[in-house]
């Protein structure tokens, strides 16, 4: 597992979605600098799931680690090891992942809101296809438009139309790059 070295390279949701994927075990470091230089704050790992937090913070587990979410400047670690003591069950995915803000969404992204790439949106337009189009989609959409449309396909077609067919043929050639690149 790659973890970025510190949080101002990426969010905390983007490291807590990598150790929930790799399914690890241990504890997640984070030493704040700024203002509070030098304040430790630990996330115990279950499994790739969260069991505690651990911050002089106070309030309850999601409120302490609601406040980790909105730090910007700290040096990341991850330890392999277990917690001592019994430590209670661990939260869902749901509860530390969605809606979190992502290194991929930019800083204006907010919590609960998701950007759509208007570039995949549009290219998904232009292939007749829906958000949800996996990539044999795109491929079978797109083998569809070029058997139909193809340039080669009208060869009684005067100069205006030609050039509209190659402009066309070129728009979905472009979507289907786009989409698999």
């Amino acid at each position: 597992m790659n973890l970025p070295g510190h949080l101002r390279l990426t969010t905390l949701g983007d490291v807590l979605g990598a150790v929930y994927r790799e399914g690890a075990t241990g504890v997640v470091e984070l030493v704040e600098g700024g203002a509070n230089a030098g304040t430790l704050h630990r996330i115990f790992i279950v499994a790739g799931l969260v069991g505690d937090v651990e911050s002089p913070y106070g309030g309850k587990r999601h409120e302490r680690l609601e406040r980790l979410f909105a730090l910007r400047d700290a040096r990341i670690a991850f330890r392999v090891r277990a917690r001592p003591g019994a430590t209670p069950p661990p939260l869902e995915p749901r509860e530390f992942l969605l809606g979190r803000r992502r290194a991929r969404d930019g800083e204006g992204a907010r919590k609960g809101t998701t950007r759509r790439d208007p570039v995949r949106t549009r290219a998904l337009a232009t292939l007749g296809l829906t958000e949800m189009a996996d990539r044999a989609s795109v491929q079978n959409a797109f083998r569809e438009l070029a058997r139909r449309m193809h340039p080669d396909r009208f060869p009684t077609a005067n100069a205006a139309e030609r050039v509209e067919l190659i402009r066309r043929f070129a728009e979905v050639t472009a979507a289907y790059h786009a989409l698999v690149a």
